[in-house]
């Protein structure tokens, strides 16, 4: 099996991430205050700087997570780099469905679109760990989880965030965008050793 060198993989995702979370903030405009109270115009752009703020969690924590797995590989195979692909896919869409749910946050498929990328990238990102673990890639001292419920859902938790957003999406836009926090929430305590 040929190995390539994590270093490289490393630095451009983080360059991904890097600009991804930078043009989330470019959908946020200076309000034009003429003739205009300033706090009506934030209070106007409140659903894009709460989508700004949601994606900015959900993407910072994904990122964390990227970082942990990937300080965890001794190398990685072609499996893993196109899987990382798979995953720099959904990260660079992130600032285009973050714009849709800032404008159309009322409206299901903004959100389902939103939840739906980034729990593809979650899926992405917790194959990278999955194929890394079965395949020998991760360090000798790599945390080794004990298989079973548990451990499948720590691996899998921001993917079934996005299918519980999405069925939120039906029924509520906003609690079905708010759920992503518990991600940013969750990360602490998946991480603690």
């Amino acid at each position: 099996m040929k190995t390539f060198d994590v270093g490289r993989l490393a630095a451009f995702t983080d360059g991904v991430f890097a600009i991804a979370i930078t043009l989330l903030v470019l959908d946020l405009d200076l309000p034009d205050v003429s003739g205009k109270a300033i706090g009506e115009l934030i209070q106007a752009d409140l659903p894009k700087f709460y989508s700004w703020l949601i994606s900015f969690l959900a993407l910072g924590t994904l990122w964390l997570h990227h970082h942990y797995i990937v300080a965890h590989l001794r190398c990685t195979d072609i499996t893993i780099l196109l899987l990382n692909l798979a995953l720099l896919l959904f990260i660079s869409v992130t600032p285009w469905t973050t714009s849709l749910i800032g404008a159309y946050g009322d409206q299901s498929i903004a959100v389902v679109l939103f939840s739906g990328c980034l729990g593809l990238a979650w899926l992405s990102i917790a194959l990278i760990g999955l194929h890394a673990r079965e395949h020998g890639l991760l360090l000798a001292d790599a945390p080794k989880p004990e298989p079973g419920l548990m451990a499948t859902l720590v691996t899998l938790r921001g993917t079934l965030i996005a299918v519980l957003s999405i069925g939120f999406a039906y029924v509520d836009t906003t609690w079905a965008v708010l759920v992503w926090v518990l991600l940013f929430v969750m990360h602490p305590f998946v991480y603690r050793n």
